[in-house]
């Protein structure tokens, strides 16, 4: 009887760490990714340019895209927005803007909240630059991410991990040479994009604080997956359909994010590197 149960829960346990790895582990990962990306880029913008001409030109359309993410899924989320600065620039202490916002400690989907308004700012600029591929070059991302199958058959099994990211590699490099066609450098909307993906790009970074709050999101979700799994495991392939749909709609978002890990470098190496040039020779 001990042994039954004891397999029982380890079998929901086991199911839950698959599941976070395949559904969550290419978002965490890309977040981390992008925002470790984004602050590189950031700063070497800011020590070439310039302070003051970087926030001018591209810091203060970050920084106001950056906390209509976090607002945005406050609003989702019911939590309460008390202070709202979408670019208020602080010098003594580097702050740029910034969201305040309480909620109701006591209610579960307000808790999983904090989760989603920590990472808000690169879910948000996510969808951003999705919209502006779409708008400015006429690309969709479903379409062309959509062709290449980029859902592994075996979704439930961490060796579907690997194949996974190299699927959305293989999505990210075809919109990307859509992106950079011949028709599309010929016209002013693919340099707008371009300036766009920089600003926008480079505001997909997540201070301690959006970090913490996260966290605290992550923990409630992370127990509502293990009760789930408690109450379902037994029907063996119950959960493995759910998370087949969950990552078939993901998947496509995952391959935009990858894609601005992508971009940015690009962008970054086209911007900044003719900015390091002209520095230099009139030094």
């Amino acid at each position: 009887m001990i042994d039954s149960i004891l397999s029982y829960l380890w079998a929901a346990l086991s199911a839950t760490l698959v599941q976070i790895a395949v559904i969550l582990g290419p978002l965490l990962l890309l977040a981390f990714i992008l925002n470790y990306e984004a602050r590189f880029v950031q700063n070497r913008a800011i020590s070439i340019m310039g302070r003051g001409w970087y926030l001018g030109l591209f810091g203060w359309l970050g920084t106001v895209m950056h906390e209509i993410g976090h607002a945005i899924f406050c609003l989702i989320f019911f939590h309460k927005i008390t202070e709202l600065h979408l670019f208020d620039p602080d010098p003594e202490t580097g702050t740029l803007g910034y969201v305040t916002h309480t909620y109701n400690p006591s209610n579960l989907y307000q808790q999983i909240g904090n989760f989603f308004i920590g990472i808000g700012p690169i879910l948000f600029g996510t969808a951003v630059i999705y919209l502006l591929s779409y708008f400015l070059l006429g690309l969709n991302p479903f379409n062309i991410a959509g062709n290449l199958n980029i859902v592994p058959p075996q979704i439930n099994s961490l060796d579907s991990f690997a194949q996974l990211f190299l699927n959305l590699a293989r999505a990210s490099g075809s919109l990307l040479i859509g992106m950079f066609s011949w028709s599309n450098l010929s016209r002013w909307q693919f340099y707008a994009f371009i300036y766009l993906v920089f600003a926008v790009g480079n505001s997909v970074t997540l201070s301690p604080p959006d970090l913490k709050g996260a966290l605290k999101g992550f923990g409630v979700i992370l127990g509502a997956i293990i009760l789930f799994n408690l109450a379902t495991v037994w029907a063996s392939d119950f959960s493995p359909r759910i998370i087949t749909e969950i990552v078939t709609r993901g998947m496509v978002f995952y391959a935009v994010m990858f894609l601005i890990l992508l971009l940015n470098m690009l962008v970054a190496a086209l911007v900044l590197l003719p900015l390091s040039l002209l520095r230099s020779k009139f030094r």
